[in-house]
């Protein structure tokens, strides 16, 4: 038996005899108890854009509640998602994040569509997320919905592995005023204040800031990375009811982020390359309202306006763009059994990306928009027992044909214990800015390293091209969900994805380079679309919950093939960057006298990026909880305690440092009042 299972099982045998012994204790608690009831009452509304049972509906999908997160330790977002099965989040350095679902990870992870309450955070430049510029405070949020697998029908492109929708608590002016702090190694400190109000009848205001500061982590080599950060990050929400049928929303952000990276700068001349550390400064200010009108019990109409102003400035890049967003959606029954719920929107966006010598973007400033309609029909078929659900996505953007993405799904319930679902879906990834025009000097191959240039500096580009057409999926997707005991639920989930047309690089033939001229030559890698291929895999999460304990364990399992391996590899199926197999398990204890007790087991097997391999992990988190009636809350927690410091990802977008993950502790103080 290797370590990692050894462990395992250690940790899953004391975890188990903590809750049995828990579960069967008669005594009462002190704290709100743990509740199996509430895990089957939680609704999700990213599924089918409206309020349904988590535990009923055809998707995959999995709720992270305030209360996991809080219970979790987590300091940020990405750690929160750690407690779902199928993502994978990755530690690059003391900000920067890996994160995606069901593979194909990276820095700029492109296959996943990211929300706050709905409203799209992805960016345009590379359909990804900057995770480190975090849009939203921990203890403002309601809960988060992880959608493993495909959401186009709903969300548009770029939900293509899953949707990821963060959404935030409405406003309640009883909490009055909240302040807090954590501190912790590697110089972690952080301090958050929020205040409620209310505004007249029936409406209600918050205001949040919180400051947090990051220090550096250290390199394979022992070194200081560099890459410590100051955020400050101030948001407001403002809820009004009007009436018993209309709601309106008001919600804004500004974000400060001064970001220390490390950067390697690749020149045609002697050293060639240049390694270094300089200042990324993000801010982000955004602005977006809600009106909800209730038209009768069974039909609802919903109008929503955003606006969002991001700048990000480096050494190598200046990223300004804005983004404007306005939405309408509308559901009614037609007739019996069906429930129609359909939209349209459109989003305009504009940028202006200003680089340095060998490193930019052509054009350097672009005007996109993005019209978009969808149609969802939900039919019982057969009253409490089966629904359908067909639906298909229109979008057409400037820059690429009208596309379509259907979904069709099922949910059959045999039982008031057992859901069994399916879905087969369509989605596409849109070309970003990046594929599109992207140009960047990667590495220079020096003269006379290689007999194809013996007089004349090669650089390595990577180059952007306007003819790469969307990448295309086709998902079939199945899962079970049963009760067998009034304390267990058991949740299992099977997919198949088959991908089309992946944008990939390839290499062109050697020129000279059109910024240096000669004697420097170039060696382009062109983006293009390749072959394809598939992922195919699973996940289970299980939940026991008794009086004083719960314990949830996940598991994920994922594999990938290209439909002609013995085609030329660069044109070949992207890697996975994602570990095959992963587990973890999450003890929570409630012993009595306002204590809790939370650990968190985590296991995740070996990969390679780009060759580079990153070793299997098996890590322990330890968190202690006091609550002292209902104005303080403090807690001691430990991270990565099995060891002192490990690799968690590679950033394979340039980065000259691999930084480790350290072992560190995170003590918080909350006060209400």
């Amino acid at each position: 038996m290797t370590t990692s299972l050894k462990t395992l099982s250690a940790a899953a045998a004391l975890m188990a005899c903590c809750w049995t012994g828990a579960v069967t204790a008669s005594e009462g608690i002190d704290l709100e108890s743990f509740s199996l009831e509430e895990l089957l009452n939680v609704e999700v509304v990213s599924v089918s854009k409206k309020a349904e049972s988590a535990v009923r509906a055809p998707a995959a999908v999995f709720i992270i509640t305030a209360e996991d997160i809080r219970r979790s330790g987590a300091t940020c977002v990405p750690e929160a998602l750690r407690l779902a099965p199928g993502v994978h989040a990755a530690r690059i350095d003391a900000t920067r994040w890996a994160l995606t679902v069901r593979g194909f990870n990276g820095r700029y992870a492109n296959k996943l569509q990211v929300l706050v309450d709905g409203r799209s955070v992805y960016s345009p430049m590379f359909s990804g997320t900057y995770w480190e510029a975090g849009e939203v405070l921990l203890e403002d949020i309601e809960q988060i919905e992880v959608i493993r697998g495909p959401g186009a029908t709903l969300w548009g492109a770029n939900a293509v592995n899953g949707v990821i929708n963060i959404i935030t608590r409405r406003v309640d002016a009883d909490d009055r005023v909240a302040v807090g702090a954590w501190t912790g190694g590697q110089g972690l400190y952080r301090t958050r204040a929020s205040i409620s109000e209310n505004t007249g009848e029936n409406g209600a205001l918050r205001l949040s800031a919180a400051g947090t500061k990051r220090g550096s982590t250290v390199t394979t080599t022992g070194t200081d990375s560099g890459d410590d950060a100051d955020e400050f990050l101030v948001t407001g929400r403002w809820d009004q009811d009007y009436g018993e049928h209309d709601r309106l929303t008001v919600s804004g952000r500004m974000l400060g982020l001064d970001q220390r990276l490390a950067y390697d700068a690749t020149a045609p001349t002697p050293p060639f390359s240049t390694f270094g550390n300089d200042e990324a400064t993000v801010r982000i200010a955004g602005i977006e309202a809600t009106w909800h009108r209730d038209l009768s019990p069974a039909s609802g109409l919903e109008i929503s306006a955003s606006r969002m102003w991001f700048r990000r400035d480096e050494f190598l890049l200046s990223d300004h763009h804005e983004i404007a967003d306005l939405n309408l959606q509308h559901n009614f029954a037609p007739i019996d059994r069906h429930e129609v719920i359909w939209g349209a929107g459109y989003r305009h966006y504009q940028d202006d990306m200003r680089g340095s010598l060998g490193y930019g973007f052509e054009p350097s400033s672009q005007t996109d928009w993005t019209l978009h309609a969808f149609v969802q029909d939900e039919f019982t078929a057969v009253r409490d027992r089966l629904e359908l659900t067909l639906g298909a996505k229109i979008e057409k953007r400037n820059y690429i044909d009208t596309r379509w993405q259907p979904s069709g799904r099922f949910a059959w319930t045999p039982g008031d214990r057992h859901t069994v679902w399916g879905s087969v879906a369509s989605a596409i990834r849109t070309p970003s800015r990046s594929d599109r025009h992207l140009f960047i000097d990667i590495a220079a191959i020096p003269p006379g390293a290689t007999p194809m240039n013996p007089d004349n500096t090669i650089m390595l580009s990577l180059l952007g091209d306007d003819g790469v057409t969307p990448e295309e999926l086709i998902a079939y997707e199945t899962g079970y969900r049963l009760q067998p005991a009034d304390h267990l639920l058991l949740d299992f989930a099977y997919f198949f994805n088959e991908y089309e047309n992946l944008i990939s690089s390839q290499a062109g033939g050697i020129r000279p380079h059109p910024i240096y001229g000669l004697p420097v030559m170039q060696m382009p890698l062109i983006r293009t679309n390749s072959n394809g291929g598939h992922t195919e895999g699973g996940e289970l999460a299980a939940t026991m919950a008794g009086e004083r304990a719960r314990l949830r364990l996940t598991y994920s399992y994922i594999t990938n093939e290209k439909h002609s391996p013995g085609e030329d590899e660069s044109a070949g199926f992207q890697e996975l960057n994602t570990p095959h197999h992963q587990y973890s398990a999450h003890l929570g204890l409630n012993p009595g006298a306002g204590l809790e007790v939370d650990l968190l087991y985590r296991h995740l097997q070996s990969f390679k990026i780009d060759e580079v391999a990153i070793p299997a992990q098996d890590e322990l988190d330890l968190r202690l909880g006091l609550m002292t009636g209902n104005r303080w809350r403090l807690s001691l927690g430990g991270r990565n305690l099995l060891h002192e410091n490990h690799l968690e990802f590679y950033d394979n977008s340039g980065s000259p440092f691999r930084s480790l993950v350290e072992r560190t502790y995170v003590a918080t103080a909350e006060w209400r009042f």
